[in-house]
């Protein structure tokens, strides 16, 4: 019997490993749910959302080994039971044995001994059975507490899936809103250039206002003006009753003149007599001598002018070509130091070449840019007589150019000008003219704009105009519009028909003039009827050379009757391509968006540049054209307007698409912007080519 009591009593150390067990695990359960609580703090939703089912899994498996723990524990429980039943037995079994120990007395030390040990064993089983009440406990607990975990993750799967939702929303909304977006973004970049334009009409809104202010307090001086002249008429009038009484006074000393006059009538009667005979003897002594009094009158007319006799030409130059000629005009000034590209040289050849429909050439730009100097060493290399012009700030007339009458000296004071269109005029001065038959000459007006060239050179520009074709020149009817004529009273009507001028096409003008705050600006007419070639600030500043270039100047004059035949006139109409027609209309139809359409002579000018340019083809003369008369047109537009911009943008467009002029194109943008910047008037101010030469 102490053998199975003693058997029974073992069990109790592995009931103690369970619950220890027990114990172990349930804190690694705890341990796991702190550490996954601060990783699902710490990693973003979507992370802790797939770690969260990964764990709930786990602890489910944990939960799984746990509750079969619990029942392994409960099994040993109830054989913990029993074996305090039976302990009970044996404890009844132990008295009962007492009893007969007290009887026995020699083995009552014996079951003291073994009483000592299952009172022991009692107290340990009490012991263990309060750790596994409180293990039990602690696994309510803990269950309880991994339900509110579970609670948790179902919430967090919960707003997850709704997290996702909501982005996907948001995300479909960004998509459907971006056209939005894209529309808000141009609408905020238009209302940013509209701030800065509305920002340019404040400023010139203060301006306004600044005027405005100064007006009044010059209104305010003109009212005190006023008042101080209203007092002195008020003086005034006291000061005319005083003066009628002194003319009445006067009156009576003018009737004592009076018959004083009287007196001396038959004196004047006398003298006006005497006038009467000296003019008749005049009259007398003129038709007797009129033609010494023609040579004294007209002698400066008929004085040969240095500019046709500077250059010691003997022959003609011969038979050479237009493009040779031209090679020579480019080596003339890059002896000189002068850089101008092959471009420009054609540019103004050509503009010279349809003086017919064009007679004015312009070279525009700042001071210093070669503008005089191209035209004098383009004549010295062709073979053309030149003639410098020098305008001055007073002038104000025709007669500036062309000379006048001095009445005191009683003859013509003639310029230079005048001097070289007589003896250039073989139809009216046939004999001043003789030795220059078939010379040419270049007359360059230098700083043109230092006047009106309205006052001085505006009758002279429409007489160009009216020049009949080179072969209708010799009809004196068609020239008559065209002459000029040279004024000098008091001569017969008979006489005053025969002194006139006629300006040919063997005269050629050309004009410079600079851009600044002492200039004027030309006119729209003078605009009109000429070809405006600008020449910019240069990329690089240079040297001008001072050496002598005599050996490159040309050795002879250029014949009159060679460069007719490099010349397509105007008339000549039916050379024009319909392409080139197709072009100018259209040019035309882009400036009429703007109001600045053009009529039938620019037209036709723009197209007898184009077919007579040395190198064919349309391209390149087109695109020259586009910068020398058409963007100069456009002066003076307000590119803040819708059709001002939409104008410009399709002469950039132009340049690219139809002219392949990428250069052009975006010059004349970058001018519209600097324009937008400047005040929002347009300026076309020219532009220098990447190249050298454009072929």
């Amino acid at each position: 019997m102490m053998a199975d009591t003693i058997t029974h009593l073992s069990a109790v150390p592995a009931l103690l490993m369970a619950g220890v067990l027990f114990g172990v695990f349930l804190i690694a359960g705890v341990g796991i749910a702190w550490l996954f609580d601060g990783y699902r703090r710490r990693i973003p939703q979507a992370v802790l959302a797939g770690r969260l089912d990964a764990r709930v899994a786990e602890s489910k498996e944990q939960l799984t080994d746990l509750e079969g723990k619990i029942s392994a524990a409960r099994q040993i429980l109830g054989e913990l039971d029993k074996n305090k039943a039976e302990a009970e037995f044996w404890a009844d079994r132990v008295a009962r044995s007492m009893q007969d120990w007290k009887e026995m007395g020699d083995r009552r030390a014996e079951l003291e001994r073994l009483q000592e040990e299952v009172r022991q064993a009692v107290e340990v089983a009490a012991e263990k059975r309060d750790e596994f009440t409180k293990l039990e406990r602690e696994i309510e607990e803990a269950r309880q507490r991994l339900g509110d975990s579970q609670r948790r993750i179902d919430i967090i799967e919960t707003v997850t899936q709704s997290k996702k939702a909501e982005l996907e929303a948001v995300q479909s909304e960004i998509e459907r809103n971006r056209p939005e977006c894209e529309d808000a973004r141009r609408t905020l970049k238009e209302a940013e250039e509209a701030r800065q334009h509305v920002q340019r009409l404040s400023g010139e809104l203060d301006d306004f206002v600044h005027r405005i202010e100064a007006t009044r307090v010059e209104l305010e001086t003109l009212e005190g003006t006023r008042d101080t002249l209203r007092s002195e008429v008020d003086k005034g009038k006291k000061e005319a009753d005083k003066l009628q009484k002194l003319i009445d006074e006067r009156a009576l000393e003018l009737k004592a003149i009076t018959e004083k006059r009287d007196e001396r009538g038959g004196q004047i009667r006398r003298a006006e007599a005497r006038l009467a005979a000296l003019e008749a003897e005049k009259d007398e002594h003129k038709h007797s001598g009129s033609d010494a009094q023609k040579a004294l009158v007209l002698g400066e007319l008929r004085k040969v002018p240095d500019c046709l006799t500077g250059p010691n030409w003997t022959r003609p130059l011969g038979k050479r070509d237009e493009i040779s000629c031209l090679e020579n005009v480019g080596k003339r000034l890059e002896a000189q130091g002068l850089h101008f590209s092959r471009r420009v040289i054609l540019a103004f050849h050509t503009a010279l070449k349809i003086n017919e429909i064009s007679p004015m050439t312009v070279l525009a730009g700042i001071s210093g840019t070669g503008k005089s100097q191209l035209p004098r060493l383009y004549a010295e290399a062709m073979g053309i007589h030149f003639l410098q012009v020098p305008v001055q700030p007073r002038w104000d007339s025709p007669q500036d150019l062309m000379g006048f009458y001095n009445y005191i000296e009683r003859r013509y004071r003639a310029t230079d000008l005048a001097r070289a269109l007589v003896h250039l005029d073989q139809y009216n001065w046939n004999k001043e003219s003789e030795p220059w038959r078939d010379r040419m000459m270049l007359v360059l007006l230098d700083e043109m704009n230092l006047a009106r060239v309205e006052y001085y050179f505006s009758e002279f520009l429409s007489r160009l105009e009216m020049r009949p074709s080179v072969g209708e020149e010799r009809e004196s009817t068609r020239r008559m519009s065209a002459e000029i004529p040279i004024d000098v009273p008091g001569e017969s009507d008979k006489d005053r028909d025969t002194w006139r001028v006629y300006p040919g096409h063997r005269i050629v003008f050309a004009g410079t003039m600079n851009e600044d705050e002492s200039t004027q600006s030309l006119s729209d007419k003078v605009l009109d009827r000429s070809n405006l070639l600008r020449f910019p600030k240069p990329r690089e500043l240079r040297e001008q050379s001072g050496g002598s270039s005599s050996s490159i100047a040309s050795s002879g004059f250029l014949e009159w009757s060679r460069w007719n035949e490099w010349v397509r006139p105007f008339s000549r109409q039916e050379e024009w391509s319909n392409d080139l027609k197709h072009h100018i209309a259209k040019l035309n139809d882009i400036c009429e968006g703007a109001g600045r359409a053009f009529g039938h002579r620019m037209g036709q000018a723009i197209a007898a540049y184009v077919v007579n340019y040395p190198q064919r083809g349309m391209p390149v003369p087109l695109a020259d054209q586009v910068e020398m008369r058409v963007l100069p047109k456009l002066r003076g537009l307000d590119v803040g307007l819708d059709t001002s911009r939409v104008c410009i943008d399709a002469l950039a467009r132009f340049a690219r698409d139809d002219l392949t002029d990428e250069e052009l194109g975006d010059a004349i943008e970058q001018a519209r912007n600097d324009s937008q910047d400047r005040g929002g008037l347009f300026v076309w101010p020219g532009f220098q080519r990447e190249s050298a030469d454009f072929s």
